[in-house]
């Protein structure tokens, strides 16, 4: 199932619904959403919020890469009893979190991302230097390969622009270090970041 295009031009907007912009209920892997206008616009420009949340995933395996994901009243996607979620795309304010894992608020991070739950519950990095490049932490499954995407906005919950990603793999203890992307944050902006594992798991917002 394929909702949306990269092609530009060719995009949906998925905006002015009472309930969820998208909802993906089951089905198998492989689902595609990618490059829609969702609580906006087909410009890009006005708000059109969606009542729910932008995209609530309760069962398949989508990727999610949007142009812009914003004004929604709940989070930008929320993922509810499915793994395998990869999420890449431009999620800027919306009611709640840019990604919910549970949609329950906030998931902290866990010693050896041991827990389980909607997209293994992946825990998400940390930013330790942001002033001229996006440089952080991340603490999960040891010895393990994640890719980390970077965002910049205005604020925290803000993740407007994509930076960038980059790979880092954990050593025993579960640690790694990454950065710096090669795209440098704009002056003054608020950095945040997601993690991926290897089956495609991306984390919440960190």
């Amino acid at each position: 199932v394929t909702i949306g295009t990269a092609i530009a031009g060719a995009e949906n907007a998925i905006a002015g619904n009472t309930g969820d912009g998208i909802r993906v209920s089951g089905g198998p892997a492989g689902n595609a959403i990618e490059g829609n206008f969702i609580g906006i616009d087909g410009s890009g420009t006005f708000s059109v919020p969606n009542g729910g949340h932008g995209g609530n995933v309760i069962g398949g395996q989508p990727f999610i890469g949007g142009k812009n994901n914003a004004n929604n009243a709940l989070d930008g996607v929320a993922v509810v009893g499915a793994t395998g979620v990869t999420i890449v795309s431009s999620i800027y304010p919306n009611g709640g979190l840019p990604i919910d894992l549970g949609n329950d608020g906030d998931t902290g991070n866990d010693a050896l991302d041991a827990d389980v739950g909607p997209n293994n519950l992946q825990n998400y990095p940390s930013i330790t230097f942001a002033a001229g490049n996006d440089q952080g932490e991340l603490f999960s499954t040891p010895n393990s390969q994640f890719t980390i995407t970077a965002y910049s906005g205005s604020a925290v919950g803000n993740a407007r622009v994509i930076l960038g990603s980059i790979v880092c793999n954990t050593d025993r203890a579960g640690h790694c270090n990454w950065g710096p992307i090669a795209a440098a944050p704009p002056s003054g902006s608020v950095v945040t970041a997601t993690a991926t594992d290897t089956a495609g798991n991306t984390s919440e917002m960190g």
